[in-house]
């Protein structure tokens, strides 16, 4: 058993589909970068300094940024009571994108009025969510929200093609999880 497993165990981490949506994620977050053209500027496993100043970046374990993915991004965008396929959506976008704005993409393709679309999963998401008659067409045009937001990006020349085979793999994976295929 290594250290991270050890980790997710102790801390009752053992949660199947934060395990398997955590693996797909860190497929696209590398090691360690300082790329002056990304506004995240340093950047490790896909914690970044812009996002979390206080951390070491250029020494980040693996435990700690499963630690940091666990609670600042999987149970602050309500993953843990959501279908996998919709967990993996929403926790990979807010991953790249925060987590105010993976909601956004998830309000936006339940179709809420602009002026309720908040950044806040709370009980009108989540029911939104449930009484979704669609699951595919969720997580279609969630994909679709994303890739709109990030084609609006000013660096979008520099890093888009990542992103977008970032998206289209998340998109698959998401779909399997469905059992589509």
């Amino acid at each position: 058993m290594n250290n991270d497993t050890m980790f997710i165990e102790h801390h009752n981490l053992s949660n199947k589909n934060f395990l398997e949506c955590l693996d797909i994620v860190l497929k696209w977050e590398g090691e360690y970068v300082n790329d002056p053209n990304d506004p995240g500027g340093e950047t490790k496993y896909g914690i970044s300094k812009r996002s979390f100043p206080n951390e070491d970046i250029k020494n980040l374990t693996k435990k700690r940024a499963s630690e940091i993915y666990y609670n600042d991004y999987w149970l602050k965008l309500s993953c843990d009571v959501l279908p996998k396929y919709m967990a993996l959506c929403i926790f990979d976008g807010g991953v790249n994108s925060g987590v105010v704005q993976s909601t956004k993409f998830l309000q936006r393709a339940l179709h809420f009025k602009e002026s309720n679309v908040d950044g806040i999963i709370g009980k009108q998401t989540l029911n939104a969510i449930y009484n979704r008659y669609d699951d595919f067409d969720l997580i279609n045009d969630y994909m679709k929200e994303r890739i709109l937001f990030l084609n609006k990006l000013s660096t979008f020349n520099r890093f888009g093609e990542g992103w977008i085979k970032r998206v289209l793999d998340i998109f698959y994976h998401s779909i399997k999880f469905y059992n589509i295929f």
